[in-house]
């Protein structure tokens, strides 16, 4: 049964709180760590979430069930106190984060109290954490939310999207729904953060959105390491402006295609035609492997991205191959190597 929801935004409102979490902390043997036994859970609710939080938001249907529970621990939240303005930069974008206090830890229980999900007692317990620099901020939060304990999520993407205030229209930028993608793109470290690697492909991103390749005309284009082929290939040709704009107008060509009313006619096919015909007909061809073709385990990337990478190049080149006899896999394979070490940070 759903709970009645608490009336903390009209009591907030009315009254004027000004009350910090910190009002009331006592120090611990930690320095730069407080508690307070006894922290309002009203206020608690009014203290904004960390800017790089992963996105809470749609994780309350998911966790309310667990919430539920009352466990104790549910009742033990973290909360940053940042001192000073920090700047965080990766890779050229920045994230702007004031002085004031952020909750790091137990956003997704506030959310479900909020909406009414779960009942939060009046009163709860909260480690306050002073920040005074970017590096201890990242750390901090990453250490309560380890992303090198499990693979890349769309609410962690979604989360860095939010934060660099990306501009996306479909469904699978906004859901973050290109998780694997990311992870096999990226050509740093592949324990960097999420927030990391969405700011290394920011620009990529958008562009990948406005030509509707996260939504292409064909369906058999929407699998992640077609959109991770992509992301790499527009990192290669985003500069200098005269190669991104071919690189564009390839993207707009393969995201409106469609392989039904395509021309395959003629004896020589460029690298979209075959790059779209090898996704609709993957036992025709096999220029990917039939059993790697739309698969997103590890023995599938290679073979997938050497071909998607070499078609991208074949269209920005203008070169065309006999459709029956040119195309050879010794011509693509290795390439995604390649690629990687092109882009490399």
């Amino acid at each position: 049964m759903k709970i009645q929801s608490n009336t903390l935004t009209k009591i907030l409102a009315e009254n004027s709180i000004k009350s910090t979490i910190s009002d009331g902390a006592i120090e611990t043997a930690i320095p730069g760590v407080r508690i307070n036994p006894n922290a309002s859970t009203f206020v608690l609710q009014s203290i904004p979430h960390i800017q790089i939080n992963r996105d809470f938001v749609r994780r309350v249907k998911k966790m309310t069930p667990n919430f539920n529970k009352d466990l104790l621990g549910q009742k033990v939240f973290t909360v940053f106190n940042v001192t000073t303005q920090l700047t965080i930069d990766f890779y050229g974008e920045s994230i702007v984060v004031e002085p004031g206090e952020y909750v790091a830890d137990g956003n997704t229980r506030l959310e479900c109290s909020r909406q009414g999900k779960i009942k939060l007692p009046f009163n709860v317990i909260v480690q306050i954490i002073d920040i005074d620099n970017s590096d201890a901020y990242l750390n901090e939060y990453f250490a309560i939310d380890n992303v090198d304990s499990s693979e890349i999520s769309g609410d962690l993407i979604r989360g860095a999207v939010s934060g660099l205030d990306l501009q996306l229209d479909s469904t699978v930028g906004k859901g973050g729904n290109f998780a694997s993608a990311l992870k096999n793109a990226y050509p740093g470290d592949k324990k960097d953060t999420t927030l990391q690697k969405i700011c290394f492909f920011r620009n990529e991103i958008e562009l990948l959105d406005s030509c509707n390749i996260f939504n292409p005309t064909d369906n058999a284009l929407k699998h992640q390491h077609f959109f991770g082929a992509c992301l790499m290939a527009a990192k290669l040709y985003g500069q200098p402006e005269t190669s991104r704009n071919k690189f564009k107008s390839v993207l707009t060509d393969l995201g409106k295609l469609d392989s039904m009313s395509m021309r395959l006619d003629g004896k020589k096919w460029n690298g979209v035609t075959a790059l779209i015909f090898q996704c609709a007909n993957p036992a025709k061809k096999q220029w990917i492997p039939v059993e790697a073709q739309s698969k997103t385990n590890y023995a599938s990337v290679q073979p997938s991205y050497d071909f998607y990478l070499y078609c991208i190049e074949m269209a920005m080149t203008n070169k065309m191959l006999d459709k029956h006899k040119g195309f050879k896999r010794s011509n693509w394979e290795g390439r995604y190597t390649e690629v990687l070490d092109l882009i490399a940070p």
